[in-house]
């Protein structure tokens, strides 16, 4: 199976996802099952969490123990997929086994640490089919009811159990209303034109007027407004949304967001200016910045935008070696988030972190009061593996609605100084509120 394409938009490959879905196919019988790769990436000995398990499961429709249901040649049918049932599932198994530790070496350049025999095999109980025919509609039917219901794929992730979702015996009309939606997809395909790359382009080149010709006052002016926010200057789109998304996180008790104020008053100089924008914070805890063990900033310099994530920094403070040695991954950092990375220099960056570095000692004896007490030498900078971004503004902000998805994401961050899998995956096309 040619991967390429997608290696290309992402390092992380199918690793960055946490279910894969295969439909797979018995030559033999004519027989279509069901196959489930449940986190793939915690085969290997670096793996994220331990309370994540890899394994693969199997919704069969065509149980060893066969139907009482079935006619005569129904029967015979079945019974040729039941009997293979075991060999075909050990078979899968091995097939997928080795497809992932291929992609993983495709990924990441070598295969050494992927463990594929770690990698167990279920067969999850689903509803059974009452004929020899209707195993492909079952399958589309299980992939239906698991993405339709969110909490269905956590119950299957977290116990490598059938659902209740799943339990459920189908309807007798299932294999008519597959049909229906066949019928309806295909007739949509037809009357439109095929979509191609030379189309598109030729769609962007010439808008529709006629639609235009139609639209009220208000729909105009919403669609220019829409227009004119999609080529907003990317530190604007960071100022407009990275507060808000940052508080209504479920991180919020752990990450705080400036916005690009605090970058243009650290360049200027106006540590006084800067004081009064962090009061604000202080005056919830004492503690101030250093109760969060994210702080983000947007940065723009030199005509580039992206976002420095200072992570722990109350880890910065002087303590003694043995304390520091006896708490591995505690540690002061600048993680630059920057989907445009090659567009900047060195000295941009180097410039970013010595600001960063003297307000961060400031903000501690703001706070408590001896400057001495606050080795901000100590803090280095990571540059993050992030996907490349036309819009850096946007890309952004796609990234960090990502990683203040979960606390394990930024736990993960913290502790290892590098992207979760969950922040490899491809950026989306276009921006859209968040």
């Amino acid at each position: 199976m040619d991967t390429q394409p997608s290696e290309q938009k992402v390092v992380a490959g199918i690793f960055a996802k946490h279910v894969l879905f295969v439909p797979t196919h018995d030559a033999e019988t004519g027989h279509w099952w069901l196959a489930l790769i449940v986190h793939p990436w915690a085969a290997a000995s670096s793996g994220l969490s331990q309370d994540c398990k890899p394994f693969i499961a199997f919704l069969d429709s065509i149980d060893p123990r066969l139907c009482s249901g079935m006619s005569v040649e129904d029967v015979q049918v079945a019974a040729q997929a039941a009997a293979a049932a075991e060999p075909r599932h050990q078979k899968a198994l091995e097939l997928l086994r080795d497809y992932l530790k291929k992609e993983w070496s495709a990924c990441f350049g070598s295969a050494a640490e992927f463990c594929p025999e770690n990698i167990p095999g279920i067969s999850l109980t689903v509803p059974q089919q009452t004929n020899g025919t209707d195993c492909g509609v079952f399958v589309l039917e299980f992939a239906r009811r698991l993405l339709d219901d969110p909490a269905a794929l956590d119950y299957l992730c977290a116990y490598q159990a059938s659902p209740p979702q799943l339990s459920a015996p189908p309807s007798g009309n299932l294999r008519r209303r597959w049909r229906k939606l066949g019928q309806k997809l295909a007739a949509d395909a037809n009357a439109r034109p095929i979509a191609t790359p030379a189309r598109a382009k030729e769609e962007v080149k010439q808008p529709c007027r006629e639609t235009e010709k139609h639209e009220t006052g208000r729909q105009r002016k919403l669609r220019r407004a829409e227009s004119s926010e999609s080529e907003a200057p990317d530190i604007q789109l960071l100022d407009s949304h990275l507060q808000r998304l940052a508080s209504g996180s479920s991180c919020a008790d752990r990450a705080f967001a400036f916005d690009s104020r605090l970058h243009n008053l650290l360049l200027e100089g106006k540590w006084s200016e800067v004081k009064t924008l962090t009061s604000a914070l202080r005056q919830d805890m004492a503690e101030g910045i250093f109760s969060r063990d994210v702080i983000m900033v947007p940065l723009h310099d030199a005509g580039h935008t992206w976002l420095a994530l200072i992570v722990q920094p109350w880890a910065a403070a002087n303590v003694s070696e043995s304390v520091l040695e006896s708490l591995p991954g505690l540690e002061a950092f600048v993680a630059w988030l920057d989907p445009c990375a090659r567009k900047a220099s060195q000295d941009v960056r180097r410039r970013a972190l010595k600001l960063l570095q003297d307000f961060l000692k400031r903000e501690w004896t703001e706070c408590f009061g001896l400057a001495s007490d606050y080795q901000e030498a100590r803090i280095k900078e990571v540059l993050l593996q992030v996907p490349e971004g036309k819009r850096s503004g946007a890309s952004i902000l796609e990234l960090v609605n990502r990683l203040l998805e979960s606390p394990r994401l930024l736990d993960h961050l913290c502790s290892s100084q590098e992207s979760p899998l969950e922040l490899l995956a491809p950026l989306a096309r276009k921006w859209r509120k968040l």
